[in-house]
């Protein structure tokens, strides 16, 4: 979501489908969506237990209502990804309904800890949206810079800080005061400054990602008032490279390959990756010696088995790879077992998937949804591993 425009929408989409239910369902939507954020780990996704625990609560308290998950379905409020697994609809569903219940629902301390939480850690997705969200209802000034100001220091925050300001500026800027405005903008210099270190090419690209991002005439003039005043070096080539780009209009702030650069991450890892709905994988104890040789022996381009076999271990090749594992300490010959999975390796994922499919027992796979709705797996023969998509049969 990057603009204000996105917010009204999303809001009247909600909004219609609530019509007519009454503030029972949004409640219970609120609830359900943060004790997704606050219990899973920012796994957007809930089992049926859970979520009939949420209804069931919420009949308790008032006694006159009766609800089943079946309705929540039906009215295309959740979906039903796997049984008895089940997660939003869509993303900015979850992200809506998170920053409602942290503005009408908790208490005001937790509120409080919460939102810094939020802002603290505003370089992961979830955090960064459900802040777009808080941008639209809290106050600018007195909420939401303080926040910037006191969390910009944070070194993996830099560079998101950065875009969300200047999303916000971009949408909001309307509705906030010209003072502000100048204090954000040097905020996002200050911040910058921290970031570009000496790398020329980095410094460039910034400079000119920075110009082409101011895109809306009421930060504009600020932004020249800003300039005369401070003449440092950066500061003149972000003024130089706004005024000759034609394109500052259209273009929006990706800090992607920035982000790599600063943190001097390899191009090839993916910060956006998509993520499991469901895992079904082991690799046997017996297996790991042989299973790490495969992947220090294969054909990947050498930085990226250097990357995955760093620590020594297949265990660090699998949580280097996007897994998050499992071995019962006390056992010795104890399986490994995938608690989830991230696509982090980018274009070299299937690659790395093959090398080690001849390590996982067959019939095992990884289940992803898409951002588009597409359901497909990964799926473990015994000797390779495939991608294939969910079929889709018309009756």
């Amino acid at each position: 979501m990057n603009s204000n425009l996105n917010y009204y929408i999303y809001e009247e989409l909600i909004l219609n489908k609530l019509f007519n239910e009454g503030s029972y369902l949004s409640t219970i939507l609120e609830q359900i969506a943060f004790s997704l954020y606050t219990n899973r780990d920012n796994k957007n996704y809930i089992e049926y237990v859970e979520l009939s625990n949420i209804i069931q609560n919420y009949n308790e308290n008032y006694p006159g209502f009766y609800m089943k998950v079946d309705k929540l379905v039906n009215n295309q409020f959740l979906k039903e990804i796997h049984p008895m697994t089940y997660k939003f609809q869509s993303d900015y569903m979850y992200y809506y309904f998170i920053g409602n219940c942290i503005l009408k629902s908790i208490p005001p301390e937790e509120r409080h800890n919460t939102i810094n939480n939020i802002f603290k850690n505003l370089y992961t997705s979830v955090n960064y949206n459900i802040a777009l969200f808080l941008a639209y209802k809290l106050n600018f000034e007195y909420d939401i810079l303080p926040l910037l100001k006191r969390y910009s220091n944070k070194e993996a925050n830099m560079l998101p800080l950065i875009s969300f300001a200047i999303n916000v500026l971009n949408d909001y800027s309307t509705e906030i005061k010209s003072k502000v405005i100048y204090e954000t903008l040097e905020l996002i210099f200050d911040t910058t400054s921290k970031v570009i270190g000496k790398n020329e090419e980095f410094i460039n690209e910034m400079a000119d990602t920075l110009a082409a991002s101011i895109r809306n005439e009421a930060i504009e003039d600020i932004f020249h008032c800003y300039c005369k005043e401070h003449h440092c070096d950066f500061v003149e080539r972000v003024r130089l490279n706004y005024n000759t780009n034609s394109t500052h209009l259209t273009t929006s702030f990706d800090y992607k390959q920035l982000f790599m650069q600063v943190n001097n991450k390899p191009q090839w890892i993916s910060l956006c990756p998509e993520e499991s709905i469901h895992v079904e994988f082991l690799v046997f104890t017996k297996n790991l010696e042989a299973a790490f040789k495969a992947v220090k022996n294969s054909t990947l381009p050498q930085d990226v088995i250097d990357y995955l076999t760093e620590d020594g271990t297949f265990e660090g090749v699998l949580t280097r790879g996007g897994f998050s594992i499992y071995s019962n300490p006390y056992f010795e010959d104890t399986e490994i077992e995938g608690l989830s999975f991230k696509e982090v390796l980018g274009e070299y994922n299937e690659d790395f998937l093959k090398i080690i499919a001849p390590f996982v027992p067959p019939d095992f796979y990884i289940e992803i949804e898409t951002k588009d709705n597409l359901l497909y797996r990964w799926k473990f023969d015994g000797s390779t591993c495939k991608k294939i998509y969910q079929k889709i049969v018309w009756e």
